[in-house]
């Protein structure tokens, strides 16, 4: 009788060792591959990873899509994966200083950048871009000023030139479609420009302002 209950248990054991998943060797997917090289600030070429000056960096979930964002020291880059967490490619971008997820053109989210686009002694200029994804790749499909500023060391007003951008996505609703709005303003003239894009056919296209009177 002690034989067969020492039988019964070691067949639960082993019905239970086949029921739990197990995981391959090497199955380790490239999305948490990408994620550990970041974290441990070492290069990855092969999945479009460059450590070296890393800011800082951010995973993202565009639906059955996986984004990873990377600022580096006068760089960036966005790495691309599948829904299996396959990566299917990188796209470069200037420095990133910030991200933010939209849903403007297509059926996905998509990606409104913020980044520095050139400085020098004096000068900083900062950038609006959007990424959608196309055919898994990210593509950039409109850019507006972000921050302008140009200054004269020694001179009197030392600001010479100064604008804040600003961006603004409405989302389509109510039979509407969805439309980008990008303001900037001239602090120095006090003077405004204002621009709409308006989404037709997977793309962002100008709209006529009415004239004021």
């Amino acid at each position: 009788m002690k034989h067969l209950v020492a039988l019964l248990v070691l067949l639960a054991s082993v019905m239970r060792a086949d029921a739990a998943p197990q995981k391959e060797p090497g199955s380790v997917k490239d999305v948490e591959k990408a994620a550990a090289a970041l974290r441990d600030a070492k290069p990855l070429p092969s999945l479009g990873i460059v450590s070296e000056g890393l800011n800082w960096y951010q995973v993202l979930s565009l639906d059955s899509r996986t984004v990873i964002v990377v600022s580096r020291n006068l760089g960036g880059s966005l790495l691309l994966f599948d829904e299996e967490g396959r990566f299917k490619g990188a796209t470069e971008t200037e420095e990133v200083l910030s991200v933010q997820l939209v849903r403007l053109v297509g059926n996905s989210w998509n990606l409104l950048l913020t980044t520095l686009d050139g400085f020098g002694t004096g000068v900083r200029y900062e950038g609006f871009h959007l990424f959608v994804d196309r055919h898994w790749k990210l593509v950039e499909i409109w850019h507006g000023e972000g921050y302008v500023i140009e200054m004269r060391p020694g001179k009197q007003p030392a600001v010479e030139t100064e604008r804040v951008g600003f961006v603004r996505v409405i989302e389509q609703s109510a039979g509407l479609p969805a439309w980008l709005l990008h303001s900037v303003e001239d602090t120095v003239s006090g003077s405004r420009q204002t621009s709409v894009w308006e989404v037709a056919n997977g793309r962002l296209v100008k709209r006529a302002l009415a004239a004021k009177e």
